[in-house]
């Protein structure tokens, strides 16, 4: 079972005590999948190695590479939500720092309510994102998964093991092997921020994963237990899905 709060953060602080002290303050938001290192040089082989979701970087990092410099490098490897920590005397910097796309800034001294809050921003922010979501949104989709929130945080839900989507009106539950998770957002804004071919839709209330059906007729079709409906205006859609090919294929 995917733990709580499963989001991998790094955080990047030259000043030992506060980087303690941030990393202390994510633990009890309920973070649990927590890195930190002290240095730009540090903080690039850990990234490289630890892939994070969340990057937290102070913005000045005193001796050897900046925090800029490293989110300029990583920002031409892969996708990450980015924090910068930084102090009200630094606007240049913030300024030089605009070009990186962070998703918040931390100013110091900070309380743990505002790390929350500064995650959430930042999530949302993301440069792969396909959909813009209000700042208190339940869930929000990039390339490959969904961040759902759980309590304060949010907890990465990979679009692969969502088996469906079954809806009621403005409520969704997104539903996985382990676990199912109940979003306010509609099924529509759901599939609309979903890359294609991750999920299909079969039903006004239903969307599957293709490869996770077990069973069907031209009526219904099964995922496990659950019987779902499908109507005739996406049969056909089904059908092209359910092609030989295209399951040996998934």
């Amino acid at each position: 079972m995917t733990p709580p709060h499963s989001l991998k953060l790094l955080v990047v602080e030259d000043e030992e005590l506060l980087c303690e002290y941030m990393v202390g303050s994510l633990q009890q938001l309920g973070y649990r999948a927590v890195r930190s290192v002290n240095s730009g040089e540090e903080a690039l082989a850990a990234i490289s190695d630890y892939e994070p979701d969340v990057l937290i970087l102070d913005i000045d990092l005193g001796k050897g590479i900046s925090g800029i410099e490293v989110a300029h490098r990583v920002r031409k490897i892969f996708s990450v939500a980015l924090i910068y920590l930084t102090q009200f005397d630094e606007e240049d910097l913030v300024q030089n720092a605009l070009a990186t796309q962070p998703g918040a800034y931390l100013l110091k001294p900070f309380r743990a309510n505002q790390v929350a809050i500064a995650i959430s921003q930042a999530l949302q922010a993301l440069p792969s994102a396909t959909a813009t979501f209000a700042p208190n949104a339940d869930s929000i989709a990039v390339t490959d998964a969904f961040f759902i929130r759980t309590g304060d945080a949010y907890q990465k839900i990979p679009i692969s093991e969502v088996l469906f989507i079954r809806a009621d009106r403005r409520y969704s539950d997104l539903v996985t092997n382990q676990q199912t998770y109940t979003v306010s957002t509609s099924l529509q804004h759901l599939m609309e921020q979903i890359p294609k071919g991750g999920l299909i839709r079969v039903h006004r209330s239903y969307a599957v994963r293709v490869a996770a059906i077990t069973a069907f007729t031209s009526q219904t079709l099964q995922i496990g237990k659950e019987t779902i409906p499908v109507s005739e205006p996406y049969r056909e859609a089904l059908k092209q899905a359910l092609d030989p090919n295209t399951l040996r294929s998934k």
